[in-house]
């Protein structure tokens, strides 16, 4: 889904840098759309609650959603949503989603380049029976790269999944363990303004599903050296990521 995405790209952007220790807190609004192969059209609006770290090459960070969901479409092609056949009506739902934990160590940074290594595990603590969670945890490795070229920074990363194995209805899914990618550049404007692009691809889940494809243009304006805020718009390719969306996350650095 684009409101995941979009945050992992906006937050490579702001790795640790071997500055003081900074607390940075962010929230904002994300709305997605998409049928998702079949002939109803779901839409996904996400408050993101955000608690990011740093400390020299250190980072950690944790976010927590409250999603509300309308016409929950258990029948979608791209891929068996969390609640799978449990649900067989169209329902609109609301709750906190999946609470998830990161952290990453900043390995090389020199002459412009940024190397960064870093794990995420998201814990199942959405409720499975309103589709906001699969109620098994999932593990993630992952190496972020960035290279600075005067007003240019080019970034990527690519990682891997340890999915956990849900149990819909009684009936056990075998999902895949995929690896992921981004690849991104952002344009400093000047003035504490900045745009950019990035494309995230993730291998499908399950052999009938789909893989995610998604296209985010981001605009970000950093007012003080202490807020920032950062809107993004969102286009899916394939019928496990959202038709299109988009939101806007601000950020503050204490």
């Amino acid at each position: 889904m684009i409101p995941i995405k979009s945050l992992s790209v906006l937050f490579l952007l702001s790795l640790a840098n071997g500055a003081a220790a900074q607390l940075k807190l962010s929230t904002g609004l994300d709305y997605s759309e998409g049928k998702y192969g079949s002939t109803i059209k779901t839409t996904q609006v996400t408050l993101p609650m955000v608690a990011k770290y740093d400390a020299d090459r250190w980072s950690a960070k944790l976010s927590l959603p409250y999603v509300h969901i309308t016409n929950v479409n258990p029948g979608a092609g791209g891929e068996a949503l969390p609640c799978g056949a449990a649900l067989i009506t169209q329902k609109n739902v609301s709750g906190l989603g999946d609470l998830v934990g990161s952290g990453s160590y900043t390995i090389y940074q020199e002459n412009g380049y940024l190397i960064d290594i870093g794990g995420k595990v998201k814990f199942a603590t959405g409720e499975t029976k309103k589709c906001l969670s699969s109620g098994k945890n999932d593990y993630s490795g992952q190496i972020d790269l960035a290279k600075k070229l005067d007003q240019f920074t080019v970034f990527g990363t690519v990682g891997w999944t340890k999915k956990g194995d849900p149990d819909f209805a009684g009936v056990v899914v075998n999902y895949r363990n995929p690896f992921f990618y981004t690849l991104g550049a952002s344009y400093d404007l000047g003035n504490g303004i900045s745009t950019g692009a990035s494309y995230d691809y993730r291998q499908r889940l399950i052999s009938t599903g789909d893989p995610i494809s998604e296209l985010t243009l981001f605009l970000t304006l950093k007012q003080s050296s202490r807020f920032k805020l950062q809107g993004y718009l969102g286009t899916g390719f394939s019928n496990a990521s959202a038709d299109h969306g988009g939101g806007i996350l601000a950020t503050y650095t204490f």
